[in-house]
């Protein structure tokens, strides 16, 4: 199964994926053990796909699903995002799937949107809760009610994502990604001034004409100036 939240491809390689060779959207049954009860249950699994383009906010573009389905255990509704759970983090889960709180959230909102409160409880880092937040607003994008909301959360954890990075003194991979994330929020949120504020303090301009972060940043000064909300893909098709 590996590990979902890392199932992204980053700014920074985004033009790695152009040349792949294209396959057919294809799934199998896969078996499965819940880390909760032991309880095995196939899933269906994505065994292969095609990616031609990606979206503002890193959702893929292809014959794909997007994000990848996760497995999810079926009496307790315990989304597994990874799959090297510890003893610890097990109890921890067991009480949470438990709760009210649990109970309420599994029924209303989204694998991943779960995925992200579950990570929240057992300590994962920023980025991981931030990168899980942000899957979840592609499983809503066409609910604007939803997404409006879920968006908005996402724009708050990589906020701090950047701030964590930018503490740290640090300014590669993750900082550049999240830091271009809250823009394209901001943007889809009709949050045309603060977008464009927090798009003229990255460098991107300064980076190479190839680099992912200047195409990025490039396309998103243009929707922007435009005021633009709607989805839109890095590279805009023809016609």
């Amino acid at each position: 199964m590996g590990n979902s939240i890392f199932r992204v491809c980053l700014f920074a390689s985004l033009l790695g994926w152009l040349p792949l060779p294209a396959s057919a959207l294809t799934f199998g049954d896969e078996t499965v053990t819940c880390p909760l009860d032991g309880k095995t249950f196939i899933y269906q699994a994505v065994n292969s796909y095609s990616q031609f383009g990606m979206q503002l906010d890193m959702r893929p573009i292809g014959a794909l699903v997007a994000p990848i389905p996760m497995p999810v255990c079926p009496d307790s509704g315990f989304v597994i995002y990874r799959d090297d759970f510890d003893d610890g983090e097990i109890s921890v889960s067991r009480r949470l799937v438990q709760s009210p709180e649990y109970l309420a959230l599994r029924g209303a909102e989204t694998d991943y949107f779960v995925a992200a409160y579950q990570a929240g409880k057992l300590d994962e880092g920023a980025w991981e809760i931030a990168i899980l937040t942000l899957q979840a607003t592609w499983e809503v994008q066409e609910n604007p009610k939803k997404y409006k909301h879920y968006a908005a959360l996402a724009l708050t954890r990589l906020e701090e994502v950047g701030k964590n990075f930018a503490r740290a003194g640090e300014n590669g991979e993750q900082w550049w990604t999240a830091k271009l994330l809250v823009v394209n929020f901001h943007r889809r949120l009709g949050e045309f001034d603060e977008a464009a504020g927090l798009l003229a303090e990255l460098p991107y301009a300064d980076e190479p004409e190839e680099s992912g972060y200047r195409v990025v940043g490039e396309r998103l000064a243009d929707l922007i100036a435009r005021r633009e909300s709607a989805v839109a893909e890095i590279a805009p098709r023809d016609g």
